[in-house]
């Protein structure tokens, strides 16, 4: 099953509670790959890939901000890295992404939740930022 939607249209619900298995880059596309879902997504699916296309700038247009709190629930520390980074430090370290909330805007992705280092078990709060024209969400048995 294969569903395409215009971001700049898009006002539905989406997945929360779900782990980020795999980040890449495929002919141009930014691919957010779940390989076990945790919720039926309308179906019996346990496998998912988000695909995002229409970038002006793949390496630029998407952003990870990590950040952690203090105690009084203000930023303590924060970073940004763009895509060409990430990917970088991916291929080196093992992290686990899981998706808390997700928004859209006009041709604009929000995904928060929460990365774990799993060489270190540090966590640390994240939103990735896509500037994208489209998103196909793939559902797999």
């Amino acid at each position: 099953m294969k569903k395409t939607l215009q971001l700049a249209d898009f006002n539905q619900d989406q997945m929360h509670d779900e782990i980020i298995h795999e980040i890449s880059v495929e002919n141009g596309c930014l691919v957010l790959r779940f390989n076990e879902l945790h919720f039926p997504h309308g179906g019996t699916f346990s496998k998912a890939k988000i695909v995002f296309s229409g970038f002006e700038d793949i390496l630029y247009d998407v952003r990870f901000n990590f950040f952690a709190w203090n105690k009084r629930l203000r930023i303590k520390h924060g970073t940004k890295r763009y895509l060409y980074e990430m990917l970088e430090e991916l291929g080196k370290k093992k992290k686990t992404f899981e998706v808390i909330n997700t928004y859209f805007a006009y041709k604009t992705v929000l995904i928060f939740g929460e990365c774990k280092d799993n060489s270190t078990s540090k966590t640390e709060e994240f939103v990735l930022e896509i500037d994208a024209d489209e998103v196909s969400y793939m559902f797999f048995e």
